[in-house]
């Protein structure tokens, strides 16, 4: 029988809890809008993550711990978010393959690649795993708070730009 496999990226998903008036005002804002309140706020959230990411990375000779980023996941229209990825440019020693944060997450083999000598796995630390999902409600406050803080600033630029629409509007009749 073969083992499950673990998921490619593990991410937080889910609603806010805690946040219905903050979600049934956004629900009120053009798309635009809410991606310029939640962009940001997405990636304080996984600024959160990453530090707890950190705490638990191996540090035998510290490459490891200093190549985690924050970036934005691919744009799209229908989704947002951010990420904590591993750059592998940081870790010097492991510049050609890139392989070391994903031996030390999930676990590797030893041995030479093809050999069956019967070695036993080197179990994986699950750092990322861990931290990810210990800072989850940390992660969601964080969120929470950081669109309640930029919401109406975004509201005030979406009134300033609809009364230069209408400004506009009146000066061409």
């Amino acid at each position: 029988m073969a083992k499950a496999r673990p998921p490619k990226n593990a991410s937080i998903f889910g609603q806010l809890e805690g946040a219905e008036e903050l979600l049934a005002s956004m629900a009120r804002l053009p798309a635009a809008v809410e991606r310029q309140v939640m962009r940001p706020a997405l990636r304080e959230g996984a600024k959160v993550a990453m530090k707890e990411i950190k705490s638990r990375a191996p540090r035998e000779d510290g490459d490891l711990y200093k190549s985690f980023k924050v970036r934005a996941i691919p744009r799209s229209r229908t989704k947002i978010g951010a990420r904590v990825i591993v750059d592998r440019k940081s870790l010097h020693m492991h510049q050609q393959e890139g392989f070391y944060a994903a031996m030390q997450e999930l676990g590797w083999r030893p041995g030479r690649r093809g050999s069956n000598r019967g070695n036993a796995p080197v179990k994986g630390r699950r750092y990322m795993r861990e931290g990810l999902y210990q800072s989850q409600p940390e992660v969601r406050a964080k969120i929470i708070s950081e669109a309640r803080r930029r919401l109406p600033g975004a509201v005030a630029r979406l009134s300033r730009k609809i009364d230069m629409k209408a400004i506009a509007q009146r000066e061409q009749t």
